[in-house]
């Protein structure tokens, strides 16, 4: 029984520690600001101080980082704009520098306790995922709750504005779930294929009582996040040897599902919600074409092509719209090919796109080795690996892609999070083969 109440104390603390890594706010405490990533990076730091050992490829990511900071510094200053240094840092602090040394921390720990539970990450990414949902739900349900939140948490002028009108976005640990949020969530379903892949009914009941967590999730937050949950999830189930229980379970699941948030939200406030979720449907069935406001919004302010950019050096500027009004520059921007473009030209664009190319190969090489881990293949051998590989492979090169064009994701601390947890797990999970996961040996 100690062992028991000493597993579950465990695995409660892990789960606040992924919660607090990928979906932590700036907080304001007694006039202080507070960045509780900041703390637990600070510990890992100087666990790799003590101990001068980092692993390979948290190590190449840090040398990444200085890479970009280096080169993105160089064109802002040749340029004559020094300022876009600044925005530059802090985002590669809070998306590479503190999420690294996170995971140190993280690596250590799992090594101990996946030794004696395979599922112990599993169980605990699971766990942080209910709790970010049910503070996500206290805030929407309890409006004394939220605004006792709010007066903690830093939020930026305009997306107070959203909290103050108790918008559904404006919630969870951060004060705001936006698209790199919902995405972020999505891709702790990787880990979690193995889980619907399992022969083990335990597992499967734990993998649909996630899938909808990450859905509720991912409709709050963003349409982006849900549409690759919903692709994730599909293909999970269309190879698992338990196709129809899944299928019947999550139908059953759904009705349970509708009817609290009826019960919960109310029909008007369902409905609203509904429109945001799946806005480009009600825009097709009221009007007969899938363009919407964000429709618009995407091919305004993502694809358009800034032709009179030098293609060599670039502007040297940070051309996100608050960057961009500030010094009454003519382009703003949030997307990540076009802001990569329009500061560094050509190489700026190259440079963004190697990476990219590392981060889907690896989320790639993880998806497979958890789905083989699992005895994937006895699911799937009337369509053959080829298949299915071919299938993951252009599903993250069309959803990581996707995500460039809207937004540097690079620069984001939530997607950035999840992906170094998800990385560091399967480096503890299939030590044997790291050089796939790695690109190298990694200690």
């Amino acid at each position: 029984m100690r062992i028991a109440t000493k597993e579950i104390i465990s695995t409660f603390g892990v789960a606040i520690l992924f919660l607090v890594i990928s979906y932590s706010g700036v907080y304001k405490v007694l006039g202080i600001k507070l960045y509780p990533p900041l703390i637990i990076a600070v510990v890992g730091f100087f666990y790799v101080f003590s101990n001068k050992k980092i692993s390979k490829f948290l190590f190449l990511e840090m040398v990444f980082a200085c890479f970009i900071l280096f080169f993105t510094s160089l064109s802002s200053f040749l340029s004559d704009h020094p300022n876009s240094v600044y925005y530059i840092f802090r985002y590669i602090v809070k998306a590479f520098f503190i999420p690294i040394f996170c995971c140190v921390v993280i690596k250590v720990i799992l090594e101990r306790k996946m030794n004696l539970d395979k599922n112990f990450f599993l169980n605990s990414v699971s766990l942080s995922l209910f709790l970010q949902l049910s503070i996500v739900v206290l805030q929407m349900v309890f409006p004394a709750f939220r605004q006792l939140f709010f007066e903690y948490v830093e939020l930026s002028d305009n997306w107070k504005s959203l909290a103050n009108m108790g918008h559904f976005r404006a919630t969870g640990l951060s004060g705001l779930s936006i698209y790199d949020t919902s995405v972020s969530y999505a891709l702790f379903m990787i880990p979690l294929i193995s889980w619907c892949t399992s022969r083990n009914r335990t597992e499967n009941i734990k993998y649909l009582f996630t899938s909808f967590v990450v859905a509720a999730l991912t409709l709050l937050a963003g349409r982006t996040g849900f549409i690759m949950f919903f692709v994730f999830l599909l293909i999970s189930i269309l190879y698992s040897a338990r196709r129809g229980y899944f299928v019947f379970a999550l139908i059953f699941l759904l009705s349970i599902v509708l009817i609290i948030a009826v019960s919960i939200l109310g029909i008007d406030d369902l409905y609203q919600f509904s429109r945001f979720a799946f806005e480009p449907l009600f825009a097709f069935f009221e009007t007969g074409s899938f363009r919407s406001a964000s429709t618009d919004e995407l091919m305004d302010s993502y694809l358009f092509v800034p032709w009179d950019t030098p293609m060599i050096s670039g502007y040297g500027v940070w051309a996100q719209p608050s960057v961009s009004e500030a010094i009454n520059f003519k382009y703003m921007t949030d997307s990540g090919l076009i802001l990569f473009y329009i500061f560094m030209g050509i190489p700026g664009l190259i440079l963004i796109l190697l990476y990219l190319s590392v981060f889907i190969y690896r989320l790639y090489t993880i998806s497979r080795l958890i789905l083989n881990e699992k005895n994937f293949m006895k699911g799937v051998s009337k369509l053959g690996i080829e298949s299915i590989t071919a299938l993951l492979f252009l599903l993250f090169l069309f959803f990581i892609f996707s995500l460039i064009i809207k937004a540097p994701f690079i620069f984001s601390e939530r997607i950035m999070s999840v992906y170094f947890i998800i990385v560091t797990y399967c480096l503890v999970m299939f030590r044997e083969k790291r050089n796939c996961v790695a690109g190298g040996k990694d200690e």
